[in-house]
């Protein structure tokens, strides 16, 4: 049904005169960017034809767009040679540098860059691609590139319904997604995460729904994007191809027998597999944690021991991570990936941690629930392979989501049977964070 609210125009015509006063204010060059990405989101929308839910979708970009915005000003004025982003890459900032000077053409940035930035990532040539008009700011591109962020929610609401059929219970999963402060902060900076998570969540949605053209458009960006991703996405169509053969009463063995034979599959293709990656893939599945980038920490020692013990610990690792922490301040500059990954995302599942145990404790203590053991399988399955073949904690928004369905499960259907466990659990949680702060673990 096509938005005609009076009310939704007043506040459509509000955000817009709102949003292009403060850009005006902040970077001028941004408005075109603003009002361009403003013809994608709506043409997107006549594409998907999910007209309920513009409302929505228009206000969580503009959300994401305030963020940025926010996050802007800050890095301007903390680190202005670093024209608004996050900093020095390897220093206190991340790559979004990097891509920017891609963008741009390394010549047109003054800040010191450590790579050689005249072979262009997919990912920034894909932002080239889709914004036609010269570039003047990193904003101009932050702005295009929120789009693939303002649509996790969405379609972590689509895929909740999907399972579910409980439309509180979506909602609820919409939400909380939208408000993680760790997804929030990856999607309102120049970074690739949120685009690709919203990659592998509308890919499983679409391969639930049979929406082969959908799944084909997510398989295609993520393999343009980031190739190692896919994995996300192949694994997780295979646990919904688990949870169809218990719906239809058939046995899991011709699962097993499935994956047994993907496996083998792909582990005779893997050099090929990664010969088409252009180099995306490592030279194993188990990525090396050899390199100084990951000398003496934490999770390089637990892949370390013995096989299955490394599997174990390295998959508990990812899923507390990250550790929670105060802002940190350095070289007087307070980092705001702190305030956004450990402190906000910390005291964000201080409060989930109880709910997201009542909701596994629900499932183990009836499982004849398929839908919610694969909301269960998605989040651990995940996790198991950010511990395995990842190894980058900021690779956790694929997973965050998916501990957010459990959180938004144990709020809406809390099992009282389970209520002292789960609230001992979530105490337990927050003192292990605690603990970990205080020893100084990252």
């Amino acid at each position: 049904m096509a938005v005609k609210s009076k009310h939704n125009l007043k506040n459509y015509l509000f955000l817009l005169v709102a949003s292009m006063a403060v850009l005006v204010y902040v970077d001028y060059t941004s408005v075109i960017s603003y009002l361009y990405t403003l013809v994608l989101f709506f043409a997107f929308h006549y594409v998907i034809k999910d007209w309920e839910e513009l409302d929505r979708n228009f206000y969580i970009f503009h959300f994401y767009l305030a963020i940025a915005v926010l996050l802007t000003v800050i890095f301007k004025h903390q680190i202005p040679e670093y024209l608004g982003m996050t900093g020095p890459e390897g220093g206190i900032g991340t790559d979004d540098c990097r891509f920017y000077a891609m963008i741009v053409g390394g010549d047109a940035v003054w800040y010191h860059l450590t790579v050689d930035v005249s072979r262009m990532h997919h990912f920034a040539k894909l932002l080239r691609y889709i914004y036609p008009f010269e570039v003047h700011t990193p904003l101009n591109v932050v702005v295009v590139n929120i789009l693939g962020a303002c649509f996790m929610p969405y379609y972590m609401k689509k895929l909740c319904f999907e399972m579910f059929h409980d439309k509180r219970l979506a909602e609820r999963t919409a939400l909380l997604t939208l408000l993680c402060p760790y997804c929030a902060y990856y999607g309102s900076i120049l970074m690739r995460e949120l685009f690709m998570a919203t990659c592998v969540i509308a890919g499983i949605y679409y391969f639930m729904r049979k929406h082969w053209i959908g799944l084909a458009i997510c398989v295609l960006i993520i393999s343009y994007i980031r190739f190692g991703t896919i994995v996300y996405l192949g694994v997780g169509c295979m646990l919904v191809i688990r949870r169809n053969m218990i719906l239809a009463g058939k046995s899991t063995v011709r699962f097993s027998l499935l994956i047994l034979f993907s496996v083998i599959v792909f582990f005779f293709l893997y050099e090929h597999i990664q010969a088409m990656s252009g180099g995306k893939l490592g030279d194993s599945l188990i990525r090396s944690t050899n390199s100084a980038y990951f000398s003496g920490t934490t999770f390089a020692k637990l892949l370390a021991l013995p096989f299955p013990i490394n599997i174990m610990l390295s998959t508990l690792f990812f899923f507390i991570v990250p550790i929670f922490g105060l802002p940190i301040v350095r070289q007087d500059i307070l980092l705001m990936s702190s305030v956004f990954q450990s402190f906000l995302t910390g005291l964000f599942f201080f409060v989930m941690w109880g709910y997201i145990a009542n909701c596994i404790l629900s499932y183990l203590s009836n499982r004849h629930k398929p839908q919610l053991q694969l909301a269960v399988l998605f989040t651990i399955v995940f996790t198991m392979l950010l511990g395995t073949v990842d190894l980058q904690i900021r690779h956790k928004t694929v997973v965050f989501p998916f501990m957010c369905m459990l959180a938004a499960y144990g709020m809406v259907k809390y099992d009282k049977h389970q209520k002292y466990i789960s609230f001992f659990f979530g105490v337990f949680m927050i003192l292990v964070q605690l603990a970990l702060f205080a020893k100084g673990e990252m």
